[in-house]
């Protein structure tokens, strides 16, 4: 996760402009290390560069709350899907049983 993060410190400091997927791929890279509060941190980043998560970018930090079994916190993420008016994709759903599985 510290190199894709990185790199997109690296993009902003030579002016580049990341997009929703950049931001995607390192909040994802910290799903996989199970460090949720890497993934949290980054989709705040997204938020604040002003762009809009899309369900991919949700899905990746729900992904990082299952691989902690962290149940109520990845329920509250559904909850602000919700309230950002986007809807969970079969992705999403899998995500919630595979960490209901653990």
């Amino acid at each position: 996760p510290i190199e894709a993060s990185r790199r997109l410190t690296q993009m902003l400091a030579i002016s580049q402009t990341p997009d929703t997927v950049c931001y995607t791929a390192v909040i994802g890279s910290y799903a996989r290390a199970a460090d949720t509060h890497g993934a949290v941190k980054w989709h705040g980043e997204l938020l604040n560069a002003g762009l809009v998560p899309d369900v991919a970018c949700y899905n990746a930090v729900l992904s990082s709350f299952a691989r902690n079994a962290a149940a109520a916190e990845m329920a509250k993420w559904f909850e602000k899907m919700a309230a950002a008016s986007m809807s969970p994709n079969a992705i999403s759903y899998n995500i919630a049983v595979d960490a209901s599985a653990r």
